[in-house]
């Protein structure tokens, strides 16, 4: 398992929530699942299972051999192939893939309650199957809707991914992204280092550069406050010392 990517659970619905249907994090997920899968299935809509990307990512073609995809391009196909799975699963099929689940079933030429009633049925054929033969089912969703609502009311569990500028980061109940390996290097987090080392206790705010620092015996003597000056005097939010983080380079 790649140590900046959750581990999809077995028997359960993963939802994944991506920024775009064209970035890669479903991709990175698949790959890295398919280095212990036996065998996998995908069931694509909106041409979601890039070739190009797959192999971009995959540590060798051989990562890829076990996974046979399906495209659907109507709700009505998306379905039928849905069913179709019952069959094409066995106990080695450990992942089924399908991303934008409800995209085609927001056709505008499928009435709403015929919509509605796949979507359900396609649904309740991938919980199933998922407990049916122990596999990790992954979908995906992009927007919020009533059709969004239906899958991740599904869903045993959700996870969000994002760009950032070291990759891309995930983030769910009960996972967040530890770090981000580069080329030689490898980029921790703060969740990290808490996991590592455990949270420290909460303590009082200590000052800041903007407070005024005065004796602890002008609060006792009234007279005092004025006549002696702060230890520390006021720093104007404007002043010298009041720099922008590319004055002082990366941290």
């Amino acid at each position: 398992m790649h140590p900046d990517l959750p581990q999809l659970d077995a028997g359960d619905v993963t939802a994944l929530r991506r920024e775009s249907p064209r970035d890669s994090s479903l991709h990175r997920l698949v790959v890295d699942e398919l280095g212990r899968a036996d065998e996998a299935l995908w069931l694509d809509a909106r041409n979601n299972a890039s070739t190009y990307t797959l192999y971009e990512l995959a540590p060798g073609t051989a990562r890829l051999d076990d996974l046979r995809i399906a495209r659907a391009f109507t709700a009505y196909q998306h379905h039928s192939i849905a069913r179709r799975l019952v069959a094409e699963a066995t106990p080695a099929t450990d992942l089924v893939v399908a991303p934008c689940l409800a995209s085609l079933y927001r056709d505008p030429d499928l009435p709403d309650e015929r919509a509605t009633r796949l979507l359900r049925s396609t649904l309740s054929i991938l919980a199933e199957l998922a407990a049916a033969v122990d596999a990790a089912v992954l979908v995906t969703v992009e927007r919020d809707d009533r059709a969004t609502e239906r899958v991740l009311a599904t869903a045993d569990r959700e996870l969000e991914a994002r760009s950032t500028a070291e990759g891309v980061a995930f983030e769910g109940d009960d996972y967040v992204t530890p770090g981000y390996w580069g080329t030689g290097f490898w980029q921790t987090t703060v969740p990290y280092w808490v996991d590592v080392c455990g949270a420290t206790p909460s303590v009082d705010r200590p000052a800041t550069l903007g407070d005024s620092v005065r004796p602890s015996v002008a609060s006792a003597d009234p007279d005092l406050v004025g006549a002696n000056p702060p230890i520390a005097p006021e720093l104007d939010a404007a002043g010298p010392l009041d720099r922008s983080d590319a004055d002082w380079g990366a941290v």
